[in-house]
């Protein structure tokens, strides 16, 4: 009887397989370069970021006059340039005043804001029932944030309110904010 011998197959080893150092290289050049080319480096400054604050809290206001007010209540912003503060407030015609302050920010240093309201430095902007743009027209502004305006008049917004930031360190740093007429579209330029 002749032995055969039984021999068991044997496992062949798996190749390991890495990315070599100039493969890895060239992937993290390749990525580097993409990434310089589509992310654009952006310098927020104060002016800038205000200018987003602003353009904020008049859309809310839009957005709450549409969903939360009265016919005679308007969501209104006030911008408190003195004192680097931006409120949203409920306003009502007949009690003549702020029923409910919903909001209030603090504005970033370094801006100065600058609007077409030449009596005062509070802008006071609202919207109505509807959405439209209204502006208050007072005779008399208030000392403080929390007087209540006097001889308030609501007009409609007729032409393109715009409201101004510079930086206070460079003047040549802009941010232009406008609200439309009638529709009260918000753009920065």
């Amino acid at each position: 009887m002749s032995s055969t011998r039984l021999t068991l197959p044997t496992k062949t080893p798996l190749k390991k397989s890495f990315f070599t150092m100039a493969e890895l290289i060239a992937v993290v050049a390749i990525t580097a370069i993409l990434l310089t080319i589509t992310i654009k480096v952006m310098k927020t400054d104060a002016t800038k970021a205000n200018s987003q604050v602003i353009g904020s809290a008049l859309s809310y206001a839009k957005a709450l006059s549409t969903s939360d007010l009265d016919d005679d209540q308007y969501a209104i912003v006030v911008i408190d340039a003195d004192n680097n503060m931006i409120y949203v407030k409920k306003y009502e015609i007949p009690t003549n005043g702020y029923i409910e302050d919903i909001r209030e920010h603090k504005l970033a240093a370094g801006s100065r804001i600058i609007n077409n309201l030449a009596a005062t430095t509070n802008f006071i902007i609202g919207f109505n029932n509807k959405g439209e743009p209204v502006k208050i027209e007072t005779a008399d502004h208030p000392s403080t944030i929390t007087d209540h305006p006097t001889a308030a008049t609501i007009v409609p917004l007729t032409t393109q309110e715009t409201i101004l930031l510079t930086n206070t360190s460079d003047s040549t740093t802009r941010q232009t904010l406008r609200v439309k007429a009638f529709t009260g579209k918000i753009t920065y330029y």
